[in-house]
């Protein structure tokens, strides 16, 4: 993979600055899609996952569970945005 033809968009979740959501994109690409599928994975994640058992989890823990909703979303997020 080369990471000079790549760039981010990040959001720090309001409510808790312990979550970061990072998506990585190809370089030319749309950052309001980029935005739009970053806000989607993060209230999916959300909506998934009690704050509670955010709190308790270790780091990347919850990344099995999510993983087929990534999958989903990204999917859904090229054909729709």
């Amino acid at each position: 993979m080369i990471v000079s033809s790549l760039e981010y968009i990040y959001a720090i979740n309001p409510k808790d600055t312990q979550l970061i959501f990072l998506v990585l994109v190809e370089k030319g690409y749309k950052k309001e899609t980029g935005f739009a599928l970053l806000a989607k994975l993060r209230t999916t994640f959300l909506e998934m996952f009690s704050a509670d058992k955010i709190e308790r989890s270790k780091p990347y823990s919850l990344t099995k569970e999510f993983k087929s909703e990534v999958k989903t979303i990204v999917v859904r997020g090229t054909e729709r945005f």
